[in-house]
């Protein structure tokens, strides 16, 4: 009798192993489906990533190219003046037609928030935020300090740095510049605020625990 029911069992045996296993193959192919949806997910949230961090290092170093157009432009000018000291650049250069040149140079460039001109000891020159210009000294900042003591040196981006003027931190793209003998004359400055990158970053919509730094 014992028999017959171990008989009349087993297919019930069989029933329930095979319903064990067909949920185990369930949960695998779940778990398995799920993490490939994950790996995608993160995959393509990479790939998003990354291609909106290209587009804004793009649009960051055109903003530093207009800058540098900038800079170039107002050094041809000052160079087809024939400076032949730095006596001679104080002079021509701290006029206020100088402070509307520079003024009208930055016209439409909303990433800048000033070209500046600084003399061969240090002092504010001209610049295009306002006229006359405030008696301000940068000899104490590291673009002043590594421009004027390498002479190979012709660029520098200074480290953030509070704005005297502002009192906003600000990076100085700073360029040199020389007589046509190399005699230094001073600088040019293009001055870019940190809050422009700032609202830029802050518009953009991210996911949640991603963020956008500089």
């Amino acid at each position: 009798m014992s028999t017959m029911t171990a008989w009349r069992n087993r297919p019930i045996r069989y029933l329930i192993l095979c319903g064990a296993l067909l949920i185990a193959a369930i949960a695998v192919g779940t778990a398995m489906m799920v993490g490939n949806f994950r790996n995608r997910a993160l995959a393509e949230s990479e790939r998003e990533l990354k291609n909106t961090a290209l587009i804004l290092s793009e649009q960051i170093d055109r903003s530093f190219q207009a800058i540098e157009l900038v800079q170039r432009s107002v050094t041809e000018k000052i160079q087809s003046l024939e400076i032949v000291s730095s006596e001679d650049y104080a002079r021509r250069m701290s006029g206020e037609n100088v402070h509307l040149m520079l003024k009208d140079s930055i016209s439409g460039l909303v990433q800048v928030d000033a070209i500046t001109l600084i003399d061969a000891g240090g002092k504010l020159l001209n610049f295009s935020r306002r006229w006359p210009v405030p008696a301000t000294s940068v000899t104490d900042r590291d673009y002043f300090t590594a421009l004027k003591s390498d002479e190979k040196l012709m660029t520098f981006i200074s480290l953030p740095v509070r704005n005297r003027a502002t009192g906003g931190w600000t990076l100085f793209l700073a360029r040199k510049l020389t007589t046509p003998s190399g005699e230094f004359l001073g600088l040019i400055l293009g001055a870019v605020e940190l809050s422009h990158f700032e609202k830029t970053f802050s518009s953009i919509v991210l996911g949640d625990g991603s963020s956008i730094s500089l």
